[in-house]
């Protein structure tokens, strides 16, 4: 199978959360293998680098498991069991960080599209029929 050239805005946020939610060693291979098993995409470390938002997450990581040290390490005397419940605790908690990191751009995109609505008639108009749509969506979806 060919190695993706570009990926989309999900696959690249499916990525980043991957990145920062990493617990272990990380390198570029074992990322690249990590998205080859989960993602079922396959990739490389040079398209990888490509992106900015992966690439910061994996510098992140990086930057945190140098700080965290082996996770191993921290256990004395723990079942396996233990030990994969913490990890999944970690990962979990990573996540959560990933979606709060990822709400507060959206926010950021959210506030300035507001701003530039306050001047611009079309956009206020196109922005208030978006939202309504999607109070119909969701209204459908759990009503």
């Amino acid at each position: 199978m060919a190695a993706h050239s570009s990926f989309t805005s999900g696959q690249i946020d499916q990525i980043v959360r991957m990145v920062d939610t990493w617990l272990g060693k990380l390198t570029w291979a074992l990322l690249v293998e990590r998205i080859a098993t989960e993602l079922e995409l396959q990739t490389t470390r040079q398209t990888l680098d490509k992106y900015p938002s992966i690439k910061r997450a994996y510098k992140r990581a990086k930057a945190r498991l140098r700080v965290e040290g082996p996770l191993e390490a921290k256990f004395v005397n723990f079942t396996q069991q233990d030990l994969d419940s913490f990890k999944r605790i970690e990962s979990l908690e990573k996540e959560v960080d990933s979606w709060k990191r990822q709400a507060r751009v959206l926010q950021e995109f959210l506030n300035k599209l507001m701003k530039a609505s306050s001047s611009n008639k079309a956009l206020l108009d196109t922005l208030e029929s978006l939202a309504k749509q999607h109070r119909k969506q969701e209204h459908q979806r759990h009503g």
